[in-house]
């Protein structure tokens, strides 16, 4: 079965950590399709790394751990937080609450210089602003929240389900995760994924550990999500997204 975890889990916490910071940093769209196949992978692991990925809000609220560190490693530093919150919320508090005074002015101004700012621009100082974060954590300047590993057992063990015949895999809380056919350590046939609050995530054909065939996603509100086919794990040309409320969109 191709794995995306496997190598990460053989490097345990670190791979853990490795893995939610190059989640952090990498482009939403490539982000989504690790994510979704991840979670197909292993729904309890990824349910920690959901619980532990930081954003550039929260980032915010832990800046002035040591806002001066904090400033002379991120890159182009006043820019970036002008890109990264650019017609946000969060300016006021910046402004107010996060910078010294001479440099909030300087905030201001390169606020005022931004026009057209494009999102991928925006995306990309977003990303520069959580990897400085993560950065100073490492070097132990700013603290911010602390890590909340996967327990032992789900951290280290190898990708996929080892029960031979009809397998459940469950949550921490009970609920199931998905349920199907394993033959000979291969996920065969049709399996059925869950979010934790009940609702079918998935449902699609698995051929010796792989996606084969027909599948359908749903968001966890029950509106269908994505529809499409498989051929050796990867994904043929053709498939259909749909936003939150079931309409069909662009990929």
């Amino acid at each position: 079965m191709p794995s995306i975890l496997r190598r990460i889990k053989k490097k345990e916490y670190q791979g853990f950590k490795e893995f939610v910071r190059n989640l952090e940093t990498t482009p939403l769209s490539r982000r989504v399709e690790i994510m979704q196949s991840a979670i197909l992978e292993d729904p309890v692991y990824m349910t920690y790394a959901f619980k532990n990925m930081a954003t550039p809000d929260e980032v915010l609220n832990y800046a002035n751990d040591n806002i001066d560190a904090f400033i002379k490693t991120l890159p182009n530093a006043i820019n970036t937080l002008a890109k990264a919150f650019y017609k946000t919320p969060k300016i006021d508090f910046i402004k107010n609450t996060v910078l010294p005074k001479g440099l909030a002015k300087d905030f201001e101004e390169e606020l005022n210089l931004l026009k057209d700012l494009k999102q991928g621009e925006k995306e990309a100082a977003g990303y520069m602003l959580v990897k400085t974060f993560r950065d100073l954590q490492e070097q132990e300047y700013v603290y911010g929240k602390a890590w909340n590993f996967p327990p032992a057992h789900i951290l280290k063990e190898e990708t996929g389900a080892k029960q031979e015949g009809h397998t459940i895999l469950q949550f921490e809380n009970g609920q199931t995760a998905a349920e199907g056919e394993v033959v000979k350590a291969n996920r065969e046939g049709v399996w059925v994924h869950y979010y934790e609050n009940g609702v079918i995530m998935a449902r699609g054909n698995w051929k010796g550990g792989s996606k084969e065939g027909e599948w359908t996603f749903w968001h966890s509100n029950g509106k269908k999500k994505a529809q499409g086919v498989y051929k050796e794990d990867a994904k043929v040309e053709g498939w259909q997204y749909f936003d939150r409320e079931g309409q069909p969109q662009k990929k």
